[in-house]
């Protein structure tokens, strides 16, 4: 799965700033159709690169193949991160207690552009689940997700210009 963003008249150091920044990702929770996110745990190196672990319970509406394996309560997990700010780019996974069933992972990268910043996303969901239910699953998650993100983008380009 690729989500490729282009956000305009920004810096990539403005741009990383406000990405990690508590701020904008408090506010973006509801447009990213969250319940609730936590930071539970954050490390920022002396070289700027970070570690970080978000706690997310996301407000979607199951299909009925997934509520039989768990209610829409028991669906959260935690956002596993790490920023290689020479790269400038996020290495993620997705750790749960589903971890034995449900794969999903990826790389964020951040390259300027003219006057401002592609975010590049390139993820991927892999779920092992009986009787083909596994590919109706991923693709209702990279469908789920792929909406999430364009909601964000929208958000995060007006974050950037300062519209609240």
């Amino acid at each position: 799965m690729i989500v490729d963003t282009l956000f305009h008249n920004v810096t990539i150091d403005r741009f990383i700033e406000v990405y990690f920044s508590e701020d904008f990702n408090n506010r973006v929770a509801a447009v990213a159709g969250l319940k609730s996110r936590a930071l539970v745990e954050e490390t920022i190196h002396a070289d700027g690169s970070r570690d970080r672990r978000v706690r997310l319970h996301p407000n979607v509406t199951l299909p009925t193949i997934i509520r039989k394996l768990a209610s829409e309560e028991q669906i959260h997990y935690d956002e596993v991160s790490h920023y290689d700010v020479m790269r400038k780019e996020v290495s993620y996974r997705i750790d749960s207690k589903a971890n034995d069933r449900v794969k999903v992972a990826g790389v964020i990268r951040f390259q300027p552009v003219g006057t401002g910043v592609r975010r590049l996303i390139d993820g991927s969901v892999e779920i092992k689940a009986p009787f083909g239910a596994g590919t109706l699953i991923e693709k209702f998650i990279e469908g789920e997700t792929q909406k999430g993100y364009a909601k964000i983008g929208v958000f995060l380009q007006r974050y950037l210009d300062g519209v609240r």
